[in-house]
């Protein structure tokens, strides 16, 4: 398997990836570069809660829907749920309605009011019919999936309250992966006014359309995928690999010099270091690194091993070698 999927944390990163095309990261809070690893092979994935639709409305007449999207991949889901449940208790105002695993409904329908609803996940998407709501409250990366929805989003994580995220503060909130408030503090209090006014501001927006686009806007333009697209990402990281592979197909690749490659000159040579880390992977002559100049992204396989004059079998001895180490990619 020439494939890594990164699903914890830091530790997995150490892993041997030498013949890894691409590795997908659930992990939004470590830099793939402190251990080494360029940021052109890792792709953030996000989950898109097995392709949940939206169906929006927003009811300006009446109550707001809102539903709460249970993430039960976090740990804290529990506590983070029972939360929610504590600050709806005491808000009449809207409708909320709580999309959770069965397992959970019992438990949660000890803590909560007659008023809040659940409703219980599908995991066929097949069978699955799009969600009524007005406003999302959720956390975590999948906050993605929503906004891209056009619809309204919350964030009320382990960390507090992010607050509905607009162009303003959407930046901050990415920066801390949507877990809750900027710079807040684990399980901090949350005053159930504040949502309500959170509430009551998105439905009395008058220009709610034109943030909910902007939004969008910036979600689109970030280059991570959603889970559900995991295994296409896969299927083209494997058929790449194949080519790089095949005797005949890899004269039509085009490598590139890691982003996190550093030339240092010492000596009289050249090292090649990476960024962060500042190890030396191997050392080079001044002649030798306009060859590098060339591995631009731009020039195949069959170009570069005639600028390299060198015999075939030493060429691709070294563009294996280069690429074993993440020297360059394809």
């Amino acid at each position: 398997m020439n494939f890594f999927v990164q699903k914890d944390c830091i530790g997995c990163y150490a892993l041997d990836n030498s013949h890894s095309t691409k590795i997908l990261s659930c992990n939004w809070f470590v830099n793939p570069e402190k251990f080494g690893i360029p940021l052109d092979i890792v792709i953030k994935i996000y989950n898109d809660h097995n392709q949940l639709k939206i169906k929006k409305d927003l009811h300006l007449d009446s109550s707001l829907k809102v539903v709460y999207i249970e993430d039960d991949e976090n740990d804290n889901e529990l506590q983070n749920s029972l939360n929610i449940i504590s600050i709806f208790n005491q808000i009449n105002s809207v409708d909320l309605f709580i999309y959770c695993n069965e397992k959970n409904i019992e438990i949660f329908r000890g803590y909560s009011n007659d008023d809040i609803q659940y409703i219980q996940k599908s995991a066929d998407t097949n069978k699955k019919t799009p969600l009524e709501a007005d406003v999302i409250i959720t956390y975590g990366p999948g906050v993605l999936h929503f906004i891209k929805q056009l619809i309204p989003v919350i964030i009320i994580g382990p960390y507090g309250l992010g607050g509905w995220v607009t162009p303003d503060n959407f930046p901050y909130l990415l920066k801390s992966g949507f877990v809750g408030r900027a710079g807040g503090t684990f399980g901090e209090y949350i005053p159930a006014e504040i949502i309500a006014h959170e509430l009551l501001t998105i439905k009395e927006n008058k220009n709610l359309s034109s943030i909910l686009n902007a939004n969008k806007a910036y979600a689109d333009s970030l280059h991570y995928k959603p889970i559900s697209a995991a295994n296409a990402i896969i299927a083209e990281a494997t058929e790449l690999q194949e080519k790089i592979n095949h005797s005949q197909k890899r004269w039509k690749l085009y490598p590139i010099v890691a982003s996190n490659i550093l030339f240092e000159e010492c000596n009289g040579t050249v090292a090649i270091k990476r960024k962060h880390i500042h190890d030396t992977l191997c050392t080079v002559s001044k002649e030798d690194v306009a060859f590098f100049n060339s591995i631009d992204g731009k020039t195949d396989c069959k170009t570069l091993f005639k600028v390299s004059e060198m015999e075939e079998d030493d060429f691709w001895e070294t563009i294996y070698s280069l690429n074993e180490r993440k020297i360059i990619l394809f």
